[in-house]
Parts: C-alpha cells; sequence; structure tokens
C-alpha cells in the first residue's frame, strides 16, 4: 500500500510540473509591450544571432511565449507585402496592459485583470479593484481573456513607435532592465602552474652540483622548483553563442635560487646564484562552448602561443683560498683567490609553443562571469641569445656576445656556457629551460 501511495504521489509531481510548463509554454498569441528604452529583435533564439530590427518602449507587438525566456514575433507586412519574423527576449516586454488575463493558480482560484508588471519571478495583476502581486511558481496558466472565455475584449486604439503615448509601467525594484550578452568580452585569468617534465637543464645543474659538493667541508642549500606564476588578459569575440576566438597577452615568471660551495676553517669559497625567467606572451585562442545549466557551462579551448623570454643570472662569489697548479717535470704556480664581487648576464629569447584547457563558466550577469578550470602549456624556452654582462653592478663587455648553450656529458659534468658558432661536440645542446606542465587559474571575464 505505501508503495501504491508513493506512485500515486509522484504521478501527481510529474502532471503538477506538466501543468506549469504548458501553462507557460507555447500559450498562443498574445499583446506584450516594449518595456526596455530600446529593445532588440533576433534573428534567431540566440543574444549573438543577428538584430534584424530594434523597437522602442511602449510599441505593442503581437507575441507567442516560447519558454520563460523568449517571444517569437511577428511584424505586419511591409509595403511590399513580406512578414517579418524574429525572438524578443521576455526581459524586454511585458503584457499588454490593456488586455485583460485569466491567471490560473495552483490552489484552485483564479484571477482576472490586466498585467501592470512582471518578471521571471512574479506579476503584478490589476483586478479594477485591487492589485495582487503573484508569484510565477504559484501560477498554473495564464492566458488573455479573449481565448480563455470567447468573448471579445476591446484594446485601445494602436499607439505610435513613440515612448510618449505609452502607458507607463510598474517595474519591481528586483528587476533592473537586463543587458544582453556581449559578443566581445575582457578576461583577466591569473593562475599557478605546475612543471611536468624534468628536461630543465638548470634542475640538471642542480643535481650536478649537489653531486660534486658532497665532502664533509662543503654544503649544498639549492632545491629545485617546477612552480611558475602566470597571467593572462584576452580579448574575446563570439562568433556564435557556443563558438568564440581570442587574442590575449599574458605574462609567466619562474624562478631558482641556491648556495653552495665549501669552508675548511682557514680558506673558503662560497657561491650564491639567482636565475630569474620572465615572458611575455602572445596567445591566440580558439573556445568551444557546452551549456551545463541556465547560468553554467564548460569551454574547451587551445590555441598557440609564442613567448618573449628574459633571463637573469645573477651570481654572488665570496672566497678566500690558494690553490697549487702542477705540471710534473715542468713547473707550477700559486694563485691566491680572495674577494667578494657580484656577476649578472641577461638575455633574450623567443620560443613558439601551444596550450589546451578545460574552464568552466558561471554568469553573475548577462556580462560578467566567472571562470576557473585548468590548461595545459607546452612551454620549452630556449634560444636565449646574451645582451648584457654586469661586473659588481657595472656594465662589462668581457664576455663575447653570443648564444646560451648547456654542456651535458653523460654521467660527467654539466655547465651553461656562452658560445659564438655552433659547437661541434655533440654534448651539447641549446639550453632550454622547459616550463610544461598544468596551470590552475581562476579569473572574471566582462562583456563590453
Amino acid at each position: 500500500m505505501k508503495n501504491n501511495h508513493a506512485v500515486l504521489f509522484l504521478c501527481l509531481l510529474v502532471g503538477l510540473f506538466s501543468a506549469v510548463t504548458y501553462g507557460w509554454d507555447g500559450s498562443g498569441v498574445e499583446k506584450v509591450i516594449v518595456k526596455s528604452k530600446t529593445a532588440d529583435v533576433f534573428l534567431k533564439m540566440d543574444p549573438t544571432s543577428l538584430v534584424i530590427r530594434q523597437v522602442a518602449e511602449g510599441v505593442v507587438l503581437n507575441a507567442e511565449r516560447l519558454g520563460l525566456e523568449w517571444f517569437k514575433v511577428t511584424f505586419p507586412p511591409d509595403d511590399q507585402g513580406l512578414t517579418a519574423i524574429g525572438y524578443i527576449r521576455s526581459s524586454d516586454v511585458a503584457p499588454d496592459p490593456t488586455v485583460l488575463y485569466i491567471l490560473s493558480l495552483k490552489n484552485g482560484e483564479s484571477i482576472k485583470g490586466r498585467i501592470v508588471a512582471g518578471s521571471v519571478d512574479e506579476v503584478k495583476v490589476d483586478t479594477g479593484s485591487f492589485t495582487a502581486t503573484i508569484k510565477t511558481a504559484d501560477i498554473l496558466e495564464m492566458k488573455p481573456a479573449e481565448e480563455s472565455t470567447g468573448s471579445k475584449i476591446t484594446a485601445a486604439p494602436p499607439r505610435k513607435n513613440s515612448s510618449e503615448n505609452a502607458p507607463p509601467l510598474a517595474r519591481t525594484d528586483n528587476e533592473p532592465a537586463k543587458k544582453s550578452p556581449s559578443r566581445f568580452s575582457i578576461a583577466f585569468n591569473p593562475g599557478l602552474g605546475i612543471g611536468l617534465f624534468q628536461t630543465n637543464d638548470l634542475n640538471n645543474y642542480i643535481d650536478y652540483l649537489a653531486s660534486v659538493y658532497d665532502d664533509p667541508t662543503d654544503y649544498f642549500d639549492w632545491k629545485k622548483t617546477n612552480l611558475c606564476m602566470n597571467f593572462g588578459l584576452e580579448a574575446i569575440y563570439q562568433i556564435s553563442r557556443s563558438f568564440g576566438i581570442g587574442l590575449g597577452v599574458g605574462y609567466l615568471q619562474y624562478g631558482s635560487s641556491g648556495k653552495y660551495g665549501w669552508d675548511d676553517g682557514d680558506e673558503y669559497s662560497h657561491h650564491e646564484y639567482n636565475y630569474t625567467i620572465r615572458a611575455v606572451t602572445i596567445q591566440a585562442n580558439l573556445y568551444q562552448s557546452f551549456s551545463l545549466g541556465r547560468n553554467f557551462s564548460l569551454l574547451l579551448t587551445g590555441g598557440g602561443d609564442a613567448f618573449f623570454s628574459f633571463l637573469n643570472v645573477k651570481e654572488n662569489w665570496d672566497r678566500d683560498y690558494w690553490e697549487v697548479f702542477y705540471i710534473p717535470w715542468e713547473f707550477y704556480w700559486i694563485d691566491h683567490y680572495e674577494g667578494n664581487d657580484d656577476y649578472e648576464d641577461r638575455y633574450n629569447g623567443l620560443s613558439l609553443g601551444f596550450h589546451a584547457g578545460i574552464l568552466f563558466q558561471i554568469d553573475l550577469s548577462p556580462r560578467v562571469a566567472l571562470v576557473f578550470g585548468s590548461q595545459f602549456q607546452w612551454a620549452r624556452l630556449t634560444d636565449f641569445s646574451w645582451k648584457e654582462h654586469l661586473y659588481n653592478g657595472k656594465s662589462s663587455s668581457e664576455t663575447e656576445e653570443g648564444t646560451l648553450w648547456f654542456y651535458d656529458y653523460p654521467k660527467g659534468s654539466k655547465y651553461f656556457s656562452i658560445l659564438t658558432n655552433p659547437p661541434t661536440n655533440e654534448n651539447y645542446h641549446k639550453a632550454n629551460f622547459d616550463l610544461s606542465g598544468i596551470s590552475f587559474r581562476a579569473g572574471i571575464k566582462i562583456g563590453l
């Protein structure tokens, strides 16, 4: 018996939902009046489709309701006998206050009157003796009285296409005029990137130094890092409601610093290094969106990147030790290394890459949205040209101009080197700082 009651209750819920749905959708032709200063009539039920006409506030239209958000509008024939059909958003119009409506409510009551104001959430009905505010969730059906009773309702004379003869329309406080979604938007999306690959030459160099400085008098404090910060600013153009293209500029920063050396009490040698990479990124993007709800959508994105990179390498060398050089049976000499000096080298580079990501968009309003998600980016920064060398803060020309290479001998020495000509040794390759990986980002998109 309990199961039968549950089935009966479920059937009642389905029937009630169907009654509400069909009461608001496809209820026939009715008169509506434009309440926005200027309302767009679209070719399709898509706010990004072609605008075929614009109508002024106060204009009365013959319209057919298509759900809660759209009306189908049919215009009278023009001079050539052609009839135009378009679609207008329900937020731009209100029921004609000169037409009587009958509202059938869920509690079994019916109210007859003129609609003087309305929104998706509620309507205000003037019955002649009082004004009732009714929530749309409580309405089973709403039809013009002439359609419900068969009686002829005498409408007011047609109005001209101007707002000066239009009757005043009430607008609820919680129903501001809605702006249409814009084809153009600006997106700002900061994020944190995590590198996936270990092909970064700097990390290989750190591993090599850690294996060298392992004596009791040595010390080594330099940890590898795969994190980088990135920011983006992008202009997006919606070709259609679901497909868009974007052109943006980004900023990416990666850094690593550490120190190593030795100290036996009488003599010492201390090195401190700081590597900083900054890159300005030019991005071209494609966007494909899929609606997951009324204000929630999934975005698939991908495109190409151009990285204009700037590498800055700083070193401080503090030392005080003697070193003996000896060649058996020939000669030897002794050098004294003492001082505390700062060195700095600057490089520029240009590299190409690509990216692909999955983002989620929450529409906060027709023009503002929150965007968040993750993105994979292939960003192998290489081909760095030496531009400047500084010694103790002053520019120096002791290093010849060239390209930054990395010497990687298997199970042996590894170091960076500036070479004027491409080396013939197969253990050399152009230095690369591979920042490829996944970034997590969140930002805001604003329509213009």
